[in-house]
């Protein structure tokens, strides 16, 4: 649907009146949520002619930063974010300016621009986008407006970590790869490695039905001579697909994950609820590493396998030594906003807050909850999107024997699935669930329940972590 023609939207910025907007997230809207409400792809893919041709002219605006950049790039299906953050982590700790690249946010824009593990104060970052506001506009004169908002954030976040010399970025790419908006860096000038987490069939309709479709679309940002990190993935056979395309883009070397590092764990003999781990990551110069860690779930556990394997590859290019005390504190400091995200609760209890909003997603969450805290009872508080699978969603929330289910709205949007939807689906499965009108209603639904040693579980949406966090005054806190 038409929303503005792109001249008037020009005059109205050229007047000047953007700089009356207050956030970092506004002020981007405004310079590219122009001509349809559809034209803003958040991976930075589009189905028009040349889907790299926007973000290169804005880069080529911009005085090329990329080419500035010694580069890791992240792409999969699953476990970008926590990989990304993990090495990064792992690197700055080494000694490293890293700058983290990463998306969605839940919150704030920032959480998607970091150095050193700190999100980009939203003021610093209103600030870079002002200083650019030319280039971006001369590049939406120069296409019709094209410039989508993933295009727009990923060139300037690439600007902003080349004036700020990191030593090196990770950026995570959006939904694909090859067409993705991160996919502009060459190996003649500093795309250090690729990293592939975990792949599965997703986003069909834009990457293709088949498991070879996904692989050709994220390998496909190997550059010859470029070396790779393959992540653990679901089979043998998917694992030597993803080795046999980057092989024939003239990889430079292979490296599995489940060949290079070895990882074991055990639980103590003492009450404290802790497991020890161990990484050995052939050769290394520190082959085991013993880390004494807080319970991780299972997902952490392999992104940070992989984390390692590529930080131990990158370290000896930059002269870097890793210890145990570097991977430790990474491991120990990792939280992702809305990724299985722990708070403390009243009386030492604990509130998780996970974006899962897909039947896998949930399947995941409900697993770890079951691994990690056995014996506890599970309040849940779900809102979803009306698009979305509410009923297989739910299916899995079941297998988690949850004490109440409490089903609301975390805004007005009209994409959100009205409450009493998601309570017919929960009442269908035989939940013990009640409907509240509005967020607040639903947390002094769940609060009621949280002093009988049960978990309080917020999911169905990272819209549903975003409207907790705004709230709570604890938001900053992590256990």
């Amino acid at each position: 649907m038409l929303v503005r023609r792109g001249f008037g939207r020009s005059r109205f910025l050229r007047r000047g009146l953007t700089r009356s907007l207050s956030t970092a997230a506004e002020y981007l809207e405004s310079l590219v949520k122009v001509n349809y409400e559809t034209s803003v792809d958040r991976s930075g893919l589009r189905d028009n002619e040349g889907p790299l041709d926007s973000v290169n002219l804005l880069l080529e605006a911009l005085g090329r930063p990329q080419e500035a950049l010694s580069v890791v790039h992240v792409v999969g299906s699953k476990g970008k974010g926590g990989t990304s953050s993990i090495l990064s982590g792992i690197l700055s700790r080494s000694g490293l300016r890293v700058g983290t690249y990463t998306s969605p946010h839940v919150v704030s824009l920032g959480e998607r621009v970091l150095i050193d593990g700190e999100d980009c104060e939203d003021g610093r970052l209103l600030e870079h986008f002002r200083d650019h506001e030319a280039e971006v506009l001369k590049v939406q004169g120069q296409t019709g407006w094209r410039l989508s908002h993933f295009e727009a954030l990923t060139a300037l976040s690439l600007k902003y970590f080349a004036d700020r010399q990191v030593d090196l970025a990770v950026v995570e790419a959006g939904l694909g790869g090859v067409k993705d908006a991160t996919n502009v860096f060459s190996n003649a000038r500093g795309l250090r490695l690729v990293v592939v987490t975990p792949l599965e069939l997703e986003h069909t309709d834009v990457l293709g039905e088949r498991l070879e479709d996904i692989v050709a679309a994220k390998v496909g940002v190997v550059k010859r001579g470029t070396p790779l990190v393959v992540a653990n993935q679901s089979s043998k056979a998917l694992e030597n697909l993803v080795a046999e395309e980057a092989n024939s883009l003239g990889c430079g070397r292979v490296m599995r994950t489940s060949v290079e590092c070895q990882v074991a764990y055990h639980h103590r003999d003492d009450d404290s609820g802790r497991r020890d781990y161990s990484f050995a990551v052939r050769g290394s110069p520190s082959s085991r590493r013993e880390l004494r860690q807080a319970r991780l779930p299972k997902f952490v556990v392999d992104n940070a396998s992989t984390a390692l394997v590529a930080a131990e590859f990158l370290a000896s290019g930059f002269g870097i030594d890793i210890r145990d005390e570097d991977v430790e504190g990474a491991l120990r400091d990792h939280q992702l906003p809305g990724r299985f995200q722990i708070l403390p609760g009243r009386g030492g209890g604990a509130i998780v807050l996970d974006g899962a909003h897909t039947p896998k997603s949930a399947k995941v969450l409900v697993d770890t909850l079951i691994d990690l805290y056995p014996g506890r009872e599970f309040v849940f508080v779900i809102a979803m999107a009306k698009d979305k699978d509410v009923g297989s969603f739910l299916a899995e929330v079941a297998r988690a024997n949850p004490k109440k289910v409490v089903c609301t709205s975390a805004d007005e949007h009209s994409r959100s699935c009205h409450q009493d939807e998601i309570l017919k689906s929960a009442q269908a499965l035989g939940l013990p669930a009640v409907a509240a009108a509005d967020f607040q209603e639903a947390r002094a639904l769940a609060k009621a329940k949280e002093g009988d040693n049960a978990l309080l579980v917020y999911t169905g949406s990272f819209r549903t972590v975003a409207t907790f966090l705004k709230q709570s005054p604890v938001r900053q806190q992590n256990a």
